[in-house]
């Protein structure tokens, strides 16, 4: 599960930020958000099943998301691919001092009771440092590195071994420069920690555009291949009350019609539709019709569908989904079910992240102060987050919506008057 991730010198990101997932010793008026919205993972560890990110348009709320986003990008990739650090890092470009400096990441998350915090900082052509530490009581360092300097803890980490004697045989080390020790020692040395760490990273962090709506319906059509899985799927989507009462799918060939696919020698594709109860003039049921979802359904049917899997996956299988745009195209009880999903007692192991606009979520009787964050952006253009339990004087009883609003907690947009600029200057509209 995430704890939290920090990232510094990255796109509106001057500074070091951290989004965190530990819960508060605040204490809400609401005692089924003491219950339901927590995992108790350990005495020393108390983690949030959700987190909400407000901001106004260009604050950098979406920043984060694609920091976390390149983290997880370089990580997977940076064996392999000498680019990846060029495409993915991208450093704060309004001062001067910071252009040319590198990118800081570092994440903390927990895998079998056992706390990690790994990060790395890099520049465009080279990872300048990287380290690795383990907490299970106190916490012990597996290995460092600072430029051309490496130490590792042999007996706590003690596939490191094999890179130690590495560096001693070789006059020519990419790794020292290119390549994220993490990334060599799992997939190349199939190191057991390594490997754990890099797969919670690759594979159980999952970031998803609420508006990248090709990448989300493939993921989509092929989550209902399987048979159980769609039947998971379709009752999420009924339960969400888009009239649909099963959904179904034909493979067709991308460059012939219906009737010439030849299913040992095609390219297919997926149609997908929606299946619909019929009736006749006096409404009684007729069977089924079937609505091709591109095409007849509406734009929120179409993003439910994309994004159940993801919903789904985390839910039974652990890990974190980050949201951006989350509530976009949806309407606001949708959006506050999902969340009243994850912050459930069904849910054990899942986590949310998401960005929103949607006021009517900041609700004290569903998230808990330390649930809700907000993103700002200084007159220097510097993204700053905060959470809601920083502030003294809120009480767990507000109206956080209207507090919000009226600018108590800062994160809304300074609006200048529009009218002006269609008005002309003797005092008569254009």
């Amino acid at each position: 599960m995430l704890i939290e991730f920090s990232v510094g010198n990255f796109k509106s990101i001057k500074d070091v930020e951290t989004l965190s997932l530990h819960a508060s010793n605040l204490t809400s008026k609401y005692p089924h958000l003491e219950i339901n919205n927590i995992f108790n993972k350990r005495e020393d560890l108390v983690l949030l099943k959700s987190k909400a990110i407000y901001g106004a348009n260009a604050s950098g709320k979406s920043n984060v998301y694609k920091a976390l986003e390149s983290f997880k990008n370089i990580v997977e990739d940076s064996v392999g691919n000498d680019k990846i650090l060029n495409k993915n890092i991208s450093p704060f470009k309004l001062c001067d001092s910071t252009i040319k400096e590198p990118t800081f990441f570092q994440v903390q998350f927990l895998i079998e009771n056992i706390i990690y915090r790994y990060g790395f900082v890099a520049d465009k052509k080279r990872v300048q440092s990287e380290w690795l530490f383990k907490k299970a009581e106190r916490e012990t360092f597996l290995f460092t590195r600072e430029g051309d300097k490496t130490e590792i803890n042999n007996k706590q980490f003690s596939e490191g071994n094999i890179l130690t004697q590495i560096f001693k045989n070789s006059e020519d080390t990419p790794i020292k420069t290119s390549y994220l020790f993490l990334t060599f020692i799992a997939k190349v040395l199939n190191g057991k920690i390594s490997s754990a760490l890099f797969n919670y990273i690759t594979t159980k962090i999952t970031l998803v555009s609420g508006l990248d709506s090709d990448l989300n319906k493939k993921n989509a059509e092929l989550f209902i291949e399987n048979k159980k899985q769609k039947e998971i799927l379709v009752n999420l989507v009924k339960a969400a009350d888009m009239g649909i009462d099963d959904i179904g799918y034909i493979e067709l060939d991308k460059n012939k019609s219906v009737n010439e696919v030849d299913p040992k020698n095609s390219e297919k594709e997926k149609l997908v539709y929606a299946l619909k109860k019929k009736y006749d003039g006096n409404n009684n049921e007729k069977g089924f019709q079937a609505m091709g979802f591109d095409f007849e359904e509406s734009k929120g049917t179409q993003k439910m569908f994309e994004l159940a899997p993801y919903i789904i996956n985390c839910l039974n299988d652990g890990g974190l989904l980050f949201i951006d745009e989350f509530d976009s195209r949806f309407h606001s009880l949708l959006t506050k079910k999902i969340i009243e999903l994850f912050n459930s007692k069904s849910n054990h192991k899942g986590q949310l992240i998401f960005i929103t606009h949607d006021t009517n979520l900041l609700s004290s009787k569903l998230l808990r102060r330390d649930q809700i964050s907000f993103a700002s952006r200084d007159k220097y253009g510097v993204s700053h987050f905060y959470s809601l339990a920083e502030f003294k004087g809120v009480r767990s009883s507000s109206s956080y919506e209207n507090d919000y609003i009226h600018g108590k907690y800062g994160a809304i947009p300074s609006l200048n008057d529009f009218e002006e600029f269609f008005v002309e200057e003797n005092g008569k509209e254009n």
